[in-house]
């Protein structure tokens, strides 16, 4: 059991028991809960076992297994010895017309497309917890602004029925304060649902339940700069899969068709004849020892696997048509995301600049209300402005990680034997001539 695993568990027992101390839970333990007990790895990592299972099968020059036939036979209605027969034979049905190779490929390019896959769903899945992971850290944010407005807008209200009572206040005004104050309260308790369920959310991407009091910290920092150079489009994970499925579908159709040739069956075996030589009463026998070959082959007169053949070149043409719309939006998919992180990154840099002074003006602005140096009217447009500034720039950051992570889930690069991460890349006009073949 991983060390994010009894982390958890630890946590788990630590509410029931009634501790009050919130877990916490980093961004890099998320991702392995998730590693571990996401469905969709599972099942992904499931037809990797199944398609490995299959190379291991298609290696095996022989798939049939043999037969063994055995046979005595005896005139049991004759009076006295009669006619004695005893036969054995072994037989084996054996593949021919490059069948086995095409197996082998079709089954060598099965593996290679179910590991593509299980790299992009391990990149889906990271993006997912990631994005999940920010949330809860942005509600925490915007639970905590709402709690610190709230409490100032009290402090606000409270100081105005002071100054009412001393008559540099209106009943309208203080009514007004009242009522902000009720709303940040409304916001606040908003906030405290909201974060529930992005807990639960999270819960779910990493596959296990998480304390309800979970509280994360591990935001991820923005990079640098964004990947320069795009990697070739057959490379991405998305695609190479679609391509790799694609050509698996196309050795599948090759080996049905040679399957409408007829397999061979070979056998030997051995046969003892005895018969009896003249009067029973001798008890006097010839006996035969032969060694038999045979050679049997099928006539298709009836089943030519038309039926297969169909749903094979279905199969085809449908992964292939996959292939060629994975090829056609990556590209745009890939820019796309490239300039939503860019925006974002560029958008939360404004915001981190501003933010500093504005929560050091939201403190400004309550005092100089208090001391009667603004008006009513002045004072709320600035301090929701300055409020809303934080909240977006709250969401900014949020905005900014679910980009991010959007971007390197979609450059997420396939290369060479295995569906491993890497900078190979086969060509363009190598994928597209196996879409036409």
């Amino acid at each position: 059991m991983g060390y994010a695993l009894r982390k958890i568990i630890a946590a788990t027992v630590l509410l029931s028991a009634g501790a009050a101390r919130p877990e916490s839970l980093s961004l890099a333990a998320a991702i392995d809960l998730a590693d571990r007990n996401s469905p969709a790895l599972a099942s992904a990592r499931a037809e990797v076992d199944a398609a490995r299972g299959a190379v291991a099968q298609a290696q095996l020059r022989l798939q049939a297994n043999p037969a063994i036939e055995l046979e005595y036979a005896s005139d049991a209605f004759t009076t006295g010895a009669g006619d004695q027969r005893l036969h054995a034979m072994v037989r084996q049905e054996v593949e021919v017309a490059g069948q086995p190779s095409a197996r082998r490929r079709a089954a060598v390019l099965g593996l290679e497309a179910a590991e593509a896959r299980l790299s992009q769903v391990r990149a889906d899945v990271r993006a997912e917890v990631t994005h999940a992971y920010a949330r809860v850290h942005s509600l925490q944010r915007r639970l905590a602004l709402a709690r610190g407005v709230e409490k100032l807008a009290v402090a606000v209200a409270e100081a105005a029925l002071r100054r009412l009572k001393e008559g540099d206040v209106s009943e309208v005004d203080a009514a007004i304060l009242a009522a902000d104050a009720a709303r940040f309260r409304a916001q606040m308790r908003s906030a405290s649902v909201e974060i529930e369920a992005a807990r639960r959310d999270l819960g779910v991407a990493v596959g296990w339940s998480l304390p309800p009091d979970l509280v994360v910290d591990d935001i991820p920092e923005p990079p640098a700069a964004l990947p320069a150079a795009e990697p070739a489009i057959e490379s991405l994970a998305g695609v190479a899969t679609e391509l790799r499925a694609a050509a698996a579908r196309r050795e599948e159709l090759s080996l049905v068709r040679l399957e409408r040739l007829p397999t061979p069956s070979l056998a030997i075996g051995y046969e003892r004849e005895a018969s009896p030589i003249g009067p029973p009463s001798l008890g006097q026998a010839h006996v035969d020892h032969l060694i038999v070959a045979r050679v049997e082959v099928p006539i298709p007169l009836w089943n030519r696997r038309d039926g297969e053949i169909a749903r094979a070149a279905a199969a085809l043409d449908s992964a292939q048509a996959k292939a060629r719309a994975a090829l056609l939006v990556a590209g745009a998919q890939v820019r796309a995301a490239r300039t939503s992180a860019s925006l974002a990154l560029e958008v939360e840099r404004s915001f981190a600049e501003v933010l500093p002074r504005a929560e050091k003006a939201l403190g400004i602005v309550e005092e100089a209300f208090r001391v009667g140096q603004l008006g009513l009217a002045e004072y709320r447009v600035r301090r929701d402005a300055l409020y809303q500034a934080q909240v977006d720039a709250i969401e900014a950051q949020l905005e900014r990680v679910r980009a991010v992570s959007e971007l390197q889930r979609l450059l997420v690069v396939i290369g060479g034997r295995g569906g491993k991460p890497s900078q190979a890349a086969p060509s363009a006009g190598a994928a597209t001539d196996s879409l036409r073949r």
